[in-house]
């Protein structure tokens, strides 16, 4: 068989690595190259010099990045097509198994095109669907030569994306919602006429800009040929390296823009685009409105409505991809922001990005936060939707709440301590010990969770079921549990009976 079609990653998009750190967008798990006491130490040298130390620098940093994946519209995009993802591989097994009365065997997608034409055409559509959703996700995060390999030779996907492309992955998900609602009354015994209407029942399309949105799809990809990493990575990295300054009050705004510039270079981050937002921020009085307006830029930039929930916010405008994908819209932000006064205090954030969106003719983000209070539809038991949710629910109250790094460097009350317990990392693996939420509910349900969506893809793509752990485990009996925990959960999901499964 072609290798194309078995050509990605099995455990997906790789660790956002940092100097001192490494975060998994995928398992929302981190990693430092710091012990847990010379974080300790570090903590208590707060406030004797111009910048954080080291290790809080690198705290503070991938903290960034997981406010980033799990309390905006987009990072939950990622996580939503990876749950679809999963549940397509899942119900393409059953089909087979229960349908088509086949034996499975994997690399599935190897088996399944040498099935017969009718089982092909039965199941074939659901894979095609993963296929593009996996085209999306390494679009808005992936290396371009990646996706354009795909694109260009997988003949599931059937050449680039077109205008049509963003409308069928929204449908995608909205159907998944509506088949999880529907299974969840069949397994509650709820007769037809006593369930409540299922989600999404009359889900249109959305309606590209025929022009403007294939301009788009064309800009995107001159963008990430000419700068390797223009996508939502460079956003959230550019963040990532602002966020480090927080606090750095005794240097000067030159000082900062100095060293901002030098941080990206090194980095390799898209030098042209940060300078250009870094330029409409040289009004900015104090260091402080630098630091706290280029991360409301980047965090607005995640803030589209771009789930199909938000399908009403998108009605009657046409979708315009500069107006949903992350790095787009910073482009877009970093231009306007040249005519919108800095942010001056955090209390200030509503007001900065309610003149960026109107500027630019785009839903605010309060807009979008009010929708998850009374009209979002969720999937139950799934705990990182019901972050994102929470995360809504604390920017009704506070809309700042994800620039103010106050609370993850002091928690000193009881909303600053209820917030790191519910944005926190579920594992963190320090260089000499390994640390677990204190939630043992919602560290069990993503850890499960997150093996069980390995699991499923690695069925897809490779020819056997080998799985490494995102963090160091404690011991062989906690790596031996894990292994029956997943061994059960494909049971239950597929009905397969795995003997070859590793965990290391």
């Amino acid at each position: 068989m072609d290798e194309i079609f078995t050509a990605l990653d099995v455990p997906g998009l790789k660790q956002l690595p940092g100097e001192l750190g490494a975060f998994s967008v995928e398992s929302l798990f981190v990693r430092y190259s710091f012990s847990l006491d010379e974080l300790i130490g570090a903590f208590r040298t707060l406030g004797t010099t111009d910048r954080l130390p080291e290790p809080l620098k690198t705290v503070v940093h991938e903290t960034t990045h997981l406010f980033h994946t799990t309390a905006t519209p987009f990072g939950f995009l990622i996580y939503a097509l990876r749950r679809f993802q999963a549940s397509v591989v899942g119900d393409t097994i059953n089909a087979l198994r229960l349908r088509h009365q086949v034996k499975v065997r994997y690399p599935l997608i190897d088996f399944l095109l040498q099935l017969p034409r009718g089982i092909q055409a039965h199941v074939g559509p659901q894979i095609r669907a993963w296929y593009e959703a996996e085209l999306f996700i390494l679009m808005a995060l992936g290396n371009p030569n990646v996706w354009l390999e795909q694109a260009a030779k997988n003949p599931i996907l059937m050449g680039l994306p077109n205008p049509e492309f963003f409308g069928r992955i929204q449908r995608y998900l909205a159907m998944h919602y509506r088949w999880q609602a529907d299974n969840a009354a069949f397994l509650a015994g709820q007769p037809t006429e006593e369930a409540a209407p299922l989600p999404f029942a009359s889900f249109g399309s959305d309606q590209p800009e025929l022009v403007g949105s294939k301009k788009d799809y064309i800009d995107l990809l001159f963008l990430q040929s000419m700068a390797n990493d223009a996508n939502m990575i460079a956003v959230t990295e550019s963040a990532g390296g602002v966020a480090e300054y927080w606090g750095a009050e005794r240097l000067s705004c030159g000082e900062i823009f100095d060293q901002l510039h030098g941080t990206f270079a090194a980095r390799g981050v898209v030098s042209g685009f940060t300078r250009q937002a870094l330029g409409a921020l040289h009004n900015a009085r104090k260091p402080r409105d630098i630091v706290l307006s280029y991360l409301a830029l980047c965090d607005l930039s995640l803030f589209g409505p771009v789930l199909p929930q938000h399908k009403h916010l998108r009605v009657g405008r046409k979708v315009r991809l500069d107006e949903l994908f992350p790095f787009l819209r910073f482009r877009e932000l970093s231009a306007a922001a040249h005519d919108v006064r800095p942010m001056e205090s955090l209390k200030d954030y509503e007001r900065y990005t309610s003149e960026l969106c109107r500027a630019l003719g785009w839903t605010p983000p309060g807009e979008i936060v009010r929708l998850a209070d009374k009209d979002y539809i969720h999937i139950d038991g799934d705990a990182h939707e019901f972050m994102y949710l929470k995360a809504c629910a604390y920017r009704a109250e506070w809309p700042w709440i994800f620039q103010d790094y106050s609370f993850l460097l002091a928690a000193n009350n009881d909303l600053q301590r209820q917030f790191l317990m519910d944005f926190n990392f579920p594992v963190i693996q320090y260089r000499d010990q390994t640390v677990y939420h204190r939630d043992k509910v919602l560290l069990e349900g993503v850890v499960r969770w997150y093996l069980l969506r390995s699991a499923l893809r690695a069925i897809l793509l490779r020819n056997r079921i080998a799985l490494q752990m995102p963090y160091r485990p404690k011991n062989q009996q906690e790596i031996a549990f894990l292994r029956e925990t997943l061994l059960r959960d494909l049971k239950m999901s597929t009905g397969l009976s795995i003997s070859d499964l590793t965990i290391t």
